[in-house]
């Protein structure tokens, strides 16, 4: 299983990272459609007393707190062990909201749905947010069954899964 590696204290809270985000999961994949449908990114960067910039986005917990609370069963585990969040059963009773302790699933006022990173499904699990980092704060690496890098230096450095 691959998640997004975010390096703590290389990011600058730029976030190029939203912004690309919210194009790409708008209708015609443009700033100019992620605008004017006030697209709201699935990550969220924010500012810490203690590692500086943060982003804020789901960790496809092995033990999801969100899947247990969901009452419509629109999130489940897919077959690699995923977070997945099925907005046709999502009856926006904010239950996976309320629960995430990340607070990485939001409200997406438009649809009065929930919605979560989603590590670019559309692209094949290939997220932009990683490819579009100036400092190359975020990656995507193998984790092992405790969510931890597999890779000998990424395991070296100080980031969160």
């Amino acid at each position: 299983m691959k998640m997004i590696l975010a390096h703590k204290y290389k990011c600058t809270g730029c976030k190029t990272c939203e912004r690309t985000c919210s194009v790409g999961h708008s209708p015609e994949k443009t700033p100019l459609s992620a605008s004017r449908e006030k697209i709201r990114p699935n990550v969220e960067v924010q500012k810490t007393d203690i590692y500086g910039f943060v982003q804020i986005r789901c960790r496809h917990c092995a033990d999801a707190a969100c899947i247990k609370a969901c009452i419509a069963g629109a999130l489940y585990k897919d077959a690699e062990g995923y977070t997945i969040h099925d907005p046709e059963k999502c009856v926006g009773c904010w239950m996976c909201v309320m629960s995430c302790p990340h607070g990485a699933i939001r409200q997406d006022g438009k649809k009065e749905k929930a919605k979560k990173c989603d590590l670019c499904a559309d692209r094949g699990r290939s997220p932009r947010c990683v490819e579009v980092c100036p400092k190359k704060a975020l990656e995507f690496v193998e984790v092992d069954e405790n969510r931890r890098p597999i890779t000998e230096e990424s395991n070296k450095i100080e980031c969160n899964v």
